[in-house]
């Protein structure tokens, strides 16, 4: 049976150098060999050792928050919403910002494209997206502008 683990891990350079160079060498079946055969000369020299191992595989945890460029958080997976020109727009909180129609920005530039995308002049769609784009709490919309903590704190 073979397992294909991804693992990551830090080695001296001269311990990756001489990895490669046997498992290029045509008697030899690769990393998987040349670490069987460790392993199996460790098992022959303690013999009485418990054959147990346990790797510690870090985790990879998904970011809870957007940090914009200001240092402003935003939760990840917020929807948003935001109504113009007659039209009900949608967008949410990704780990790299505000995402609308596949294309991920920062707060107003999410907001600018929307407006474009509405038909809007560049004049037209220059808008602060703190006070464009909202979120339903507790029933209620607000704009994420609530989000952030208030001027001086």
């Amino acid at each position: 049976m073979s397992v294909t683990m991804m693992i990551q891990t830090s080695l001296p350079k001269d311990l990756i150098l001489r990895l490669q160079a046997k498992s290029e060498m045509p008697a030899v079946e690769g990393l998987a060999g040349i670490l069987s055969r460790v392993l199996d000369d460790h098992d022959k020299a303690y013999p009485n050792q418990t054959k147990h191992v346990v790797l510690s595989v870090p985790v990879h945890q998904e970011p809870k928050v957007f940090k914009t460029q200001r240092g402003f958080e935003l939760p990840v997976g917020l929807e948003l919403f935001a109504e113009y020109d007659g039209k009900h727009l949608t967008a949410k909180v990704t780990a790299g910002g505000i995402e609308y129609k596949g294309k991920t920005y920062e707060v107003s530039p999410s907001a600018f494209a929307a407006k474009k995308d509405c038909g809007a002049s560049d004049t037209a769609a220059s808008t602060n997206g703190w006070r464009f784009w909202m979120f339903k709490k507790d029933g209620r919309a607000q704009f994420i502008d609530a989000l952030r903590p208030p001027v001086g704190k």
